[in-house]
């Protein structure tokens, strides 16, 4: 999946959810001002920026390019479409015209999107970890990506031994101890390090471990308890320690889930099959990818309640797009930034608030 960071650019924002682009999986994220995308950027690194022209952007997305061994693709937004480039682009691999975007993006991204990479490729996450070395205090920190065998790390600083152990952990006590090397350090703000590391006799038991703690975690919240899902729900997705933790009224969240598959869908409807009778779970968030798969495989809502989904929205005025969160209890009213008239469903996602007061079936 394609990382995207820009500033808050209504044209651009609505270009990059539209069309070939939305269909091509961009993760696209939106910062009100430059100086918190370039401190995000150097964390997440992403693999396009997009700045809007003006206000010296470039001289702070600059920092970007200067010691980094992954350089992004830096694009600047310009208010016009620019006859004369005065022939120099500076720190820019290119321009897009915000008057009429979708071209000029097309033309930057298709590269990049037409063939996806999906093994190897790093995948974010946010795990917790604690970092061990022999000679110094434990070092706590967390897992900002993983790839096939490594992660990439956010610590106060580098571990001073090599190689040392990474504890992997999330708050129900489930973790994993591995042995790692540093391959990289990068500095971040404010007092932290980006440490890249390559896991040392990586087992397919602590792969699969890993996988796990990095597909779902528990969230405890006032009078309730929350599974959250991230990533895929694929083939690779194994949903049987969800069963063991799944109570009656349990919470799922789907929020992060960023891609559902036809696996996917048959390991989800083959959990449901497990539940006994009087389970009845409740599902929040519902990302796109899940609300289309549920809209289209009727057996994926059985004995779920549906609390709120993401559906897509656009203006009829200005061809505005917007996902915006749906209650299932709740009258749906989102009208356009933009021009501020109604707008509707972009997809028939809203017969999922239908289910959600069907009483499941057993």
């Amino acid at each position: 999946m394609l990382e995207i960071l820009t500033c808050d650019a209504p044209a651009l924002l609505a270009a990059l959810r539209n069309g070939f682009f939305r269909r091509a999986g961009l993760n696209v994220t939106s910062y009100a001002t430059v100086d918190e995308l370039v401190v995000q950027a150097a964390a997440i690194r992403p693999d396009v920026v997009i700045v809007e022209d003006g206000d010296e952007s470039d001289a702070r997305v600059a920092g970007l390019v200067k010691g980094t061994r992954k350089r992004p693709i830096l694009l600047l937004a310009v208010s016009q479409i620019r006859r004369e480039i005065d022939g120099d682009l500076g720190i820019f691999d290119g321009i897009v015209a915000l008057d009429d975007p979708e071209l000029d993006l097309a033309r930057a991204l298709s590269p990049l999107v037409a063939f996806p990479k999906r093994d190897g490729t790093r995948r974010r996450v946010q795990i917790p970890v604690l970092v061990l070395a022999s000679d110094e205090e434990p070092v706590r920190g967390f897992a900002l990506d993983l790839a096939q065998g490594g992660a990439g790390l956010v610590l106060p600083h580098a571990p001073a031994e090599d190689p040392y152990h990474v504890v992997f952990h999330r708050s129900d006590g489930r973790l994993v101890v591995l042995g790692a090397r540093t391959t990289a350090v990068d500095a971040l703000q404010p007092h932290s390090v980006r440490v890249g590391v390559r896991f040392i006799n990586l087992t397919l038991d602590a792969r699969r471990t890993l996988r796990d703690l990095a597909f779902w975690e528990v969230a405890d919240e006032p009078g309730m308890t929350v599974i959250v899902l991230h990533g895929e729900l694929s083939e690779a997705s194994d949903l049987s320690p969800l069963l063991a933790r799944l109570e009656n009224g349990i919470i799922l969240d789907f929020a992060d889930v960023t891609r559902v598959n036809s696996a996917g869908v048959v390991r989800w409807v083959e959990l449901l099959q497990k539940l006994p009778p009087y389970y009845e779970l409740r599902l929040r968030r519902l990302s796109v990818w899940v609300a289309r798969q549920m809209v289209l495989v009727p057996a994926m809502t059985r004995r779920c309640v549906i609390e709120s989904f993401y559906v897509p929205f656009e203006c009829a005025e200005c061809q505005t797009e917007s996902i915006q969160l749906v209650q299932s209890d709740a009258p749906v009213q989102h009208r356009c930034p933009t021009c501020a008239k109604p707008m509707l469903a972009a997809e028939p996602l809203m017969a999922l608030a239908q289910r959600s007061h069907d009483v499941p079936a057993n």
